[in-house]
């Protein structure tokens, strides 16, 4: 695409000779606004002031000189459509090509102050909406706003007469757009400390706050019932909660599901079919007693008089449930500290997840995958299917390395033992034995275990986990498969008599 009428309007002026040599080397028309219009003109190049395109003044200290039904035509003008052709020619109206343009420093601005009215003249405006419209139109229009990109476009026009390609231009819009995200990111940061605080960070000398995105449903479409505000780590507990359960709701209906959460793991999940939810919280309690202390829990059941008289026996941080009886708002409320929050499980879940690094975000889609044909391996087969998807389940939800144990006595299933966020998977499985050992041997646990199955998130690259469950009675076993050592893994189960199936799907949780 050649390149003839060029719309310059940026803050920061580096090598900006540079290119506008360049430009006017391939006789590209330059249109330009305020300080930048002069800072060409003080360095000798011939500007089209940006007033003689729209024939309208810059106004209002500024504010607005760029944005004008003349230059939004001129950047989004299609070529290749009819109508827009006519509607030009109509209008009298000229198509602009490139537009080069950076935006206000509004990063740099947020570290000299916190004051809103100063920082709100440091918001751009007309400089995303010029870049974003060229990022739209990048089949016809260029658009650039880094400085290191300068070379780029310079490269291109040398080696193509003039002209950007297609491709360049495609490039160049999806940096637009993420820078464009990230910069409106900030603004919406600034202005939720003010309207959205939390009562702190991850720890208490750390200011934090939220921004909403109008996603529906979700957390802030529950109801806080009782108790002080929320803080960054219960906000980010109690989405990982209730996500669990909205996901045991969707692939296992109709049966009681509680979750209990800690330091970004589930320390604890019981699912029923026949039993109370008193019940089911006790198992679920039952797997890791120690670190329920001071957790969250989540169901997707209505709170009764009993469920709250055992959760008033203990140290609980958050309570989510789509509902509370009169009876346990009673109870639960004599707890002035205690955060009662009412929600209900999700019916879908995000699709995306999206991580901010230095520099760059990375994204990936949400791991809402299980596998529903287990393929048995073993001589010895074990027919588990609704314990193995509770399993599977639950054991995205640890971190990785995980290694998963769950349990089946008649309909209520729940986690034994769990251990997970260990560099090395024997450590894990360490872990979730001796949670597992320790649930069985506790008289307080009458009630026995009809079978057990151990879930790894990843393969085995060896046989030493195979062998040390014989030291705690695990009969079955899931995991992936896919080491080069599989052969060897089968081959010991089958000495051992323990069923193996794979799902030939990893989990990991990072």
């Amino acid at each position: 695409m050649k390149i003839k009428r060029c719309l310059i309007s940026v803050s920061d002026k580096t090598n900006l000779e540079k290119l506008t040599k360049t430009l006017v080397n391939f006789n590209i028309e330059i249109i330009s606004s305020g300080g930048t219009a002069k800072y060409l003109q003080d360095h000798g190049f011939n500007v089209t002031p940006i007033e003689k395109f729209t024939k309208n003044p810059e106004i209002l200290s500024g504010r607005v000189k760029t944005l004008s039904y003349q230059v939004s035509a001129g950047i989004l003008f299609d070529r290749e459509n009819t109508s827009h052709i006519n509607d030009m020619a109509k209008e009298n109206l000229s198509a602009i090509d490139l537009v080069i343009c950076n935006l206000y420093d509004f990063e740099k601005k947020m570290e000299e102050t916190n004051d809103l009215d100063k920082l709100i003249e440091s918001i751009d405006i007309g400089g995303p909406t010029l870049l974003r419209s060229a990022a739209k139109n990048y089949k016809h229009t260029c658009a650039i706003t880094h400085l290191e990109d300068y070379h780029l476009l310079i490269k291109q026009l040398e080696q193509n007469r003039g002209c950007t390609t297609v491709d360049f231009r495609k490039e160049m819009a999806l940096k637009i757009f993420t820078h464009t995200y990230r910069y409106d990111r900030l603004i919406a940061s600034t202005f939720s400390t003010q309207n959205f605080s939390l009562r702190y960070g991850e720890n208490p000398h750390q200011k934090a706050s939220y921004i909403p995105n109008h996603s529906n449903p979700s957390l802030l479409s529950g109801v806080k019932l009782n108790g002080k505000e929320f803080s960054y780590n219960n906000f980010l507990d109690m989405e990982n909660s209730l996500n669990l359960i909205s996901e045991l709701n969707i692939v296992l209906p109709g049966l009681k599901h509680v979750s209990i959460y800690k330091h970004g793991a589930p320390c604890g999940v019981a699912t029923s079919d026949s039993e109370t939810l008193e019940q089911t919280l006790k198992k679920a309690w039952s797997c890791d007693p120690i670190s329920a202390f001071g957790s969250i829990v989540s169901t997707n059941t209505e709170i009764g008089e009993a469920a709250a008289g055992f959760i008033n026996s203990k140290f609980i941080e958050i309570i989510i449930a789509p509902s509370f009886s009169k009876q346990a708002l009673e109870i639960l409320t004599q707890k002035k500290n205690i955060r009662l929050y009412q929600v209900s499980p999700y019916k879908n879940l995000k699709k995306k997840s999206i991580r901010e690094l230095t520099g760059l975000d990375i994204i990936q889609e949400t791991d809402l995958s299980y596998c529903d044909d287990l393929k048995t391996v073993t001589n010895q087969n074990f027919e588990e299917n609704t314990l193995g998807k509770f399993g599977v389940i639950t054991c995205k939800y640890l971190k990785s390395n995980a290694v998963n144990i769950v349990s089946r006595s008649q309909s209520t299933l729940w986690v034994s033992g769990a251990g997970c966020a260990q560099p090395n998977r024997l450590d894990s499985f360490a872990l979730a034995a001796k949670k597992h050992y320790e649930y069985k041997k506790n008289p307080e646990h009458t009630q026995g275990i009809d079978c057990s199955i151990l879930i790894s998130d990843a393969f085995f690259p060896f046989d030493d986990i195979v062998k040390l469950c014989t030291e705690i009675d695990i009969e079955n076993i899931i995991q992936p498969g896919g080491s080069k050592n599989d052969q060897m893994v089968i081959d010991t189960c089958n000495d051992l008599e323990i069923g193996m199936k794979f799902t030939g799907m990893r989990h990991f949780n990072h």
